[in-house]
């Protein structure tokens, strides 16, 4: 579930590819919100893609979008995601490939409802494949010397995991792409058994409403100016 931070870097970009494939797949999106699931055989789990288009928005609101999810770990709140517990951004270790704008590894945890919170130990780095797109790629990786949360249980993304934030014909889409084996519930693969389980046969409503309720919020804090007063 983990790799390392060199090997992370290293396939930055094929997994942004990846993750913009999955947002093309979805254009028109008809509704505001509409969700949709993917088997990815490398993961042996099924990824979970939420899309939001906000209407109306000016295009110059989509780089100031991605770079408020690029710090994302850094705020001691997330308005749009009251799940979040907080986190933290630190440089890399290692240098951007080639297609990586920049990156930094982060750590961030998330009550799941489940428990202890769930931390996430990730490289993120920042793509810009066409000029009115950016893609986030958040990737697991391993590193003995990264401290977490005392109170955090680790859990992982493997790839394809991240945002692609999109600007087309006057409005904003966020799509939210989430590739997770589990939220460490059960201990190894059983963990793994039970989530696949539970997305084949539709009995995710909870993991699926919290996606979409993360949407809602997201676009109300759009709505209300919220990245205008992030930019001041």
């Amino acid at each position: 579930m983990e790799i390392s931070e060199h090997e992370a870097a290293k396939e930055a970009a094929r997994s942004a590819k990846a993750l913009m494939d999955m947002a093309n797949q979805s254009h028109p999106c008809r509704e505001d919100i509409a969700q949709f699931r993917y088997w990815q055989a490398t993961a042996r789990t099924f990824t979970c893609h939420t899309c939001l288009r906000v209407r109306d928005q000016a295009a110059a609101r989509l780089p100031a979008l991605a770079n408020v999810f690029y710090d994302a770990a850094s705020p001691k709140i997330q308005p749009w995601y009251p799940e979040f517990k907080g986190g933290e951004c630190r440089p890399g270790h290692v240098p951007t490939a080639e297609g990586t704008l920049r990156q930094q590894r982060v750590v961030a945890s998330f009550d799941l409802h489940v428990g202890r919170p769930r931390s996430y130990r990730q490289l993120l780095s920042l793509h810009a494949p066409e000029p009115h797109c950016r893609v986030l790629v958040a990737r697991s990786i391993s590193d003995p010397q990264e401290e977490l949360p005392v109170t955090g249980k680790l859990a992982y993304t493997p790839s394809p995991n991240g945002e692609v934030f999109e600007w087309q014909e006057g409005d904003l889409y966020w799509h939210h792409i989430c590739t997770t084996p589990g939220a460490r519930v059960l201990p190894g693969p059983l963990d793994r058994w039970l989530i696949n389980g539970l997305r084949r046969f539709g009995l995710d409503k909870a993991e699926r409403t919290t996606y979409r309720r993360e949407a809602e919020m997201l676009r109300d804090w759009i709505e209300a100016g919220g990245l205008e007063q992030d930019q001041t």
